[in-house]
Formats: C-alpha cells, structure tokens, sequence
C-alpha cells in the first residue's frame, strides 16, 4: 500500500530515481509508519543528504512517517 501511494503522489520515474532499498521492518498503524532499520545498513550517501529524516506527518499517505535505527 505504501509503495502505491508513492506511485501516485510521485509518480514511476521520480519514484523510481529516488529508492533506496533497504531491508528493514516497518510497523504499520492507521496513524503512523515506523521504519527499524539496522544500523548495520547505514549507507553513509543518504546520511549525509538527510535522505533518512523524519518527513512527520506525510498528507499523501496520511501517515505520520519514522524512520529507527536499531
């Protein structure tokens, strides 16, 4: 559901130039998303840009979004 969301309010090309896969375990409430990623991943690059700050509350996917590292 996530993904489409973001096919929607992004759109494919954008979508697809901006993923950064990483495996991770989100959990998932009717008012937030919380994404646990392994320090372990860190990818330094989106470190640096500030890819992985908190966006909040996210109005496309009604979502308030956060990302852990564990």
């Amino acid at each position: 559901p996530v993904r489409h969301a973001a096919l929607r309010h992004y759109g494919e090309a954008a979508l697809a130039a901006a993923l950064a896969e990483r495996p991770a375990r989100v959990r998932a409430t009717r008012s937030h998303l919380d994404v646990h990623l392994r320090l372990a991943d860190v990818n330094l690059d989106i470190r640096r840009t500030g890819l992985d700050l908190d966006p909040g509350w996210l109005p496309w996917l009604g979502r308030v979004v956060h990302f852990h590292y564990d």
